[in-house]
């Protein structure tokens, strides 16, 4: 991943790997004893290769290291920061133009942050979605934001197949939103949120349906969660946490203790089977194992045909009993509510 600043993201991008890597890797031949080491390139283009790899400050965006670096108050032009590699001074002012420009970094003085900019600071998020987070707390829109932002931090939930398949694209139309993606994507999640919180059509086949990876549902109701208690950290909303467990009667508490148990040991289940060493049989090809550890297209139509209450992959069931314990029946009602369709201003 490079980012680039002509379009402000990062970007996948293919490239030679550097003469340093090539002799790391080299030496993996011979780790446990001798080895020989087959490369599949020529000599002549390995003659071509950078001696090393291009330092990660020259590949990464600059505004969260600036804003660090400006947030320790020293007074300094972060152009004389002593940077153990330093920047190229090309992207470090367009970055100070960029923060500038956002309200970020005081305009008249460099070498100080403005009041939005200190509390941008205290978040470990990326600025824009920082900044959304933000002005949803001071515009009471944070349920929204929260859902917004994740989704934008997540892998896309549509599936390539999404948008080659008609029925596909004619099953999630309803869903669709003329403002914009992000939108669309709120509307799905919502949906989603909905049917979970009936329990009586599986989400699992209504995803598949609409060409929707129901993994990254569960990640933006994980990282709505991890959001939320950053903003608590922050002190820039009151602790939820507490008053949750005050709501709980002894009863859900114990049970809340289980699930959590239950929780810890899955994640140690599923850890040792991770670990498990993938061996190659005479006569297997090697396809076979990465399909075993993959969730191939057969497999995930024989969990439609046993029904949402067959969970027999140890990571289905830390994903379900997950979503459970962040989105008890009260707060996904609390949820749903904020996310209404009837408001005019957000949606028409």
């Amino acid at each position: 991943m490079v980012y680039d600043p002509s379009i402000r993201t990062h970007k996948l991008t293919e490239t030679w790997i550097s003469k340093a890597s090539a002799n790391q890797r080299k030496g993996r031949a011979g780790r446990t004893g001798p080895g020989v080491c087959f490369r599949l390139y020529s000599e002549e283009e390995f003659s071509k290769m950078e001696d090393f790899t291009l330092p990660e400050i020259k590949r990464v965006s600059l505004d969260t290291l600036i804003l660090q670096i400006l947030d320790m108050n020293m007074q300094i032009d972060v152009r004389d920061f002593p940077f153990l590699e330093s920047p190229e001074i090309g992207p470090l002012n367009q970055t100070l133009e960029s923060l500038k420009s956002q309200g970020v970094v005081n305009a008249l003085n460099e070498k100080m942050l403005t009041p939005l900019g200190i509390i941008l600071a205290r978040l470990p998020v990326d600025i824009p979605i920082s900044k959304m987070l933000i002005y949803a707390c001071v515009l009471n829109k944070l349920e929204i934001a929260l859902t917004i932002a994740a989704g934008l931090s997540v892998q896309s939930p549509f599936t390539n197949r999404s948008f080659r398949d008609s029925d596909c694209v004619n099953s999630r139309q309803h869903l669709l939103s003329d403002i914009g993606d992000p939108f669309t994507l709120l509307r799905v999640y919502r949906e989603w949120l909905k049917l979970r919180m009936d329990g009586g059509q599986d989400t699992r086949r209504w995803a598949r349906q609409l060409g929707i990876e129901e993994t990254r549902l569960f990640e933006i109701t994980k990282l709505r969660r991890q959001f939320k208690e950053i903003l608590e950290q922050a002190e820039l909303i009151p602790k939820q946490e507490a008053k949750e467990w005050e709501e709980l009667s002894s009863k859900e508490r114990r049970m809340l203790v289980g699930e959590k148990r239950k929780l810890f040991d899955l994640k140690k289940k599923a850890g040792y089977e991770g670990k498990k060493t993938k061996i190659l049989r005479e006569g297997q090809h090697f396809d076979t194992i990465l399909e075993k550890s993959g969730r191939g297209l057969e497999e995930e139509e024989e969990k439609e045909r046993r029904g949402p209450q067959m969970l027999e992959n140890t990571q289905d069931q830390i994903q379900h009993l997950e979503f459970s314990l962040l989105s008890s029946g009260k707060a996904l009602e609390r949820e749903l509510a904020t996310h209404k369709f009837d408001d005019i201003w957000l949606y028409n």
